[in-house]
């Protein structure tokens, strides 16, 4: 694994043009996902926004509300 990382969607985890990051969210074997940045979609489960199944990654309307958040 190369590290954690965090995804920028700038608005659209919910659709379709998020596609590179539907797919690392659905499972990567390369990066530990520790996030999404998604103000539309914060405070959800991004698993849960991309095909409804849980996948613990959270979703955070900015960057200082993950910095806040990630420990």
């Amino acid at each position: 694994m190369d590290g954690n990382a965090i995804i920028l969607t700038d608005g659209l985890l919910n659709q379709y043009p998020a596609k590179t990051a539907h797919g690392l969210i659905r499972g990567t074997e390369r990066f530990n996902i520790v996030g999404v940045i998604d103000k539309i979609s914060a405070g959800k489960d991004a698993g849960e926004v991309v095909d409804g199944k849980h996948r613990n990654i959270p979703v955070y309307a900015d960057l200082a509300q993950f910095l806040e958040n990630s420990h």
